[in-house]
């Protein structure tokens, strides 16, 4: 996609179970694009929370500058070429999720039974993660502000 001067592309990561033969879908709404992701979709129920830690969907997420690239057709040939091995926890209590885009190759290991960011890397060097963050690629600087609505922050933005 591409918003003024910034081309996004927004990688689905294919949910497990999947509701359906077509779980991620996309519709305009109020002039925004919404993306979804669906792991069930039948009569309601209560599910344990041992199932549902089961359970993974997710996006893998890359902005670029318009001057990167000559036209969408130039970002269209970088964005066919990621590639993304995403290995859920199943029996095992880490999901793993590698990247490789260009010629930088992201990974990450998550627990989704404690809810934390086991190991992160690019190109094999550890990254300090300590919760989801978004940074400008080159600059490092903070796109959020809070930085993320994730455990504590969340807390000290919706309070009570």
């Amino acid at each position: 996609f591409r918003d003024g001067n910034v081309l996004g592309a927004l990688i689905p990561l294919p949910p497990a179970p999947a509701a359906g033969p077509t779980p991620v879908t996309l519709h305009l709404a109020g002039g925004c694009l919404i993306v979804s992701n669906h792991n069930y979709a039948k009569h309601s129920r209560d599910f344990s929370r041992d199932e549902l830690r089961g359970w993974t969907n997710g996006f893998y997420v890359e902005f670029w500058d318009s001057a990167d690239f000559r036209d969408l057709a130039a970002f269209w040939v970088h964005v066919e070429k990621i590639a993304i091995e995403d290995i859920p926890a199943g029996a095992g209590r880490h999901r793993c999720t590698v990247v490789r885009s260009g010629d930088v190759t992201l990974e990450l290991v998550h627990n989704p039974w404690a809810e934390e960011i086991v190991r992160a890397t690019v190109n094999g060097q550890n990254a300090e993660v300590p919760h989801f963050e978004a940074v400008h690629g080159v600059t490092g600087a903070p796109l959020l502000n809070p930085d993320s609505l994730y455990g504590e922050e969340a807390f000290k933005v919706f309070p009570g």
